[in-house]
């Protein structure tokens, strides 16, 4: 027996409960984000860890589907502050270089727990199902809790705050951090400025929203690893050949993801490392759609395009939410905003596709489907490009001065200052006009 029939669900309150967790996950990112970059991350953080890895221990012991609608509820919102959080907290100690692979190597954990959530599923439900009159699915949520606990507790001595203010770095090491990102073009200290500022011009910046529409879509199309055990269990092999079945391409995604993510940060061409991806998983669905046949090769050739989906729906995002990381840097306010805005629309697909893959889509209308959102995603990425190509075309002295980072003033000697009418101003300040040029300065695309 499961969770949905221990508890007596039918499928549209168990599509409930998973949805509401979504749901508080949005709502939470924006406000968390905001707190987080005026607040201490080495606290922050590991205390909703805390929280959130006793709400999820107590999801084992719900009795109604109410009760599981409000512990779901308070874990989506208990959860969302960890992953834009720690996306805002790498872009305040790394540069633009370097962003890239650390950005990859936190978003690659969930494809990690995506290749060894089944197996550790099967052992549980295999060693210790009924212990102490649990079923094994009680079970799995009081593993998964009391781990997220005790990773939190060590997240309390070796989670950084920021770089001007660290306690275990010396006044030299917090200098060095420092000096890094200011060359970089990155607010390391804290402004004078309105408290919501940031806010305000994170919500206000276009270009913000580019990149949350084009994450949103790259989202829904890479929901692949929502039915990929259905497209594994059509290959036609028993329940545990097909448990096992799914890891590798996880696996294997993962080390892709990270090679892909470096090789775009060595090479500051974003757009490539996101089309390589998207051209791959395209090939993976079209080849599953050709290739039906029931032969031994036709069932080894399918699970080759299963793999090529897997592994290219996910290996293009990390480098989409770098971009973004990479583009807008100051002030760190609107920098954690913005990446709170980008990473809830991710998080919007989850409750799209809750609703969109139906059970009777199984698997071809999934695939096609995904492969219609692949295109519109990459219809935004192409206008983006033509955005870039165009302000440089309008501004070379912009285009070419890569030095310029956002929060500087314009170049004295720049011909073209009216460009700055197609971006978000911001008030003037005592080096001269402050401009956001963030899509010109140093940008890849």
């Amino acid at each position: 027996m499961g969770l949905q029939q221990d508890l007596d669900m039918d499928s549209n309150q168990y599509g409930l409960s998973m949805m509401l967790l979504f749901i508080a996950y949005v709502m939470a990112q924006l406000p968390s984000n905001y707190y987080l970059a005026r607040g201490r991350p080495s606290i922050y953080l590991p205390g909703v860890m805390v929280l959130w890895g006793c709400v999820c221990t107590a999801t084992a012991f719900v009795k109604t589907p109410s009760q599981l609608y409000a512990v779901r509820f308070i874990l989506g919102l208990l959860e969302a502050p960890f992953c834009a959080g720690c996306l805002f907290l790498i872009s305040s100690w790394y540069t633009r270089t370097e962003l890239g692979l650390r950005s990859a190597i936190i978003l690659s954990a969930p494809m990690t727990a995506n290749a060894f959530s089944g197996l550790v599923a099967f052992g549980i439900y295999d060693t210790i199902d009924g212990a102490k009159g649990l079923e094994g699915w009680r079970w799995l949520f009081i593993v998964g809790g009391a781990s997220t606990v005790f990773i939190a507790g060590v997240a309390f001595y070796v989670l950084p705050d920021f770089p001007f203010n660290t306690r275990y770095l010396s006044d030299k090491e917090r200098a060095v951090a420092q000096l890094r990102l200011i060359a970089d073009g990155v607010q390391v200290a804290e402004r004078d400025n309105s408290r919501w500022q940031g806010l305000v011009m994170a919500v206000r910046s276009w270009l913000v929203w580019i990149f949350a529409g084009m994450f949103l879509l790259l989202s829904i199309g890479a929901s692949v690893h929502n039915f990929f055990p259905s497209v594994v269990n059509t290959l036609g092999f028993s329940r545990n050949t097909t448990l096992w079945m799914t890891a590798p391409p996880y696996l294997i995604a993962v080390v892709v993801t990270i090679a892909n993510s470096l090789f775009a940060d060595r090479h500051r061409n974003a757009s490539f490392h996101v089309i390589g991806p998207a051209a791959l998983a395209t090939l993976g669905f079209l080849l599953f759609l050709l290739d039906q046949t029931s032969t031994r090769r036709g069932v080894w050739s399918r699970y080759a395009a299963a793999l090529l989906m897997v592994v290219g729906a996910h290996s293009g995002y990390p480098v989409v939410l770098s971009w973004a990381q990479k583009t807008i840097r100051q002030p760190k306010e609107m920098r954690a905003c913005a990446i709170a805005i980008i990473s809830a629309s991710g998080s919007i697909s989850q409750i799209i596709t809750s609703e969109l893959y139906p059970n009777r889509w199984a698997p071809k209308g999934y695939i096609c489907a995904s492969s219609a959102f692949w295109a519109s995603h990459e219809a935004i990425r192409f206008r983006l490009s033509c955005i870039r190509v165009r302000v440089e075309f309008k501004n070379p002295c912009v285009a070419n001065n890569r030095g310029t980072m956002w929060w500087d003033p314009v170049p004295p000697l720049c011909p073209c200052p009216w460009v700055a009418g197609i971006m978000f101003k911001a008030p003037d300040g005592p080096m001269g006009p402050r401009v956001d040029v963030s899509t010109t300065a140093d940008v890849e695309y």
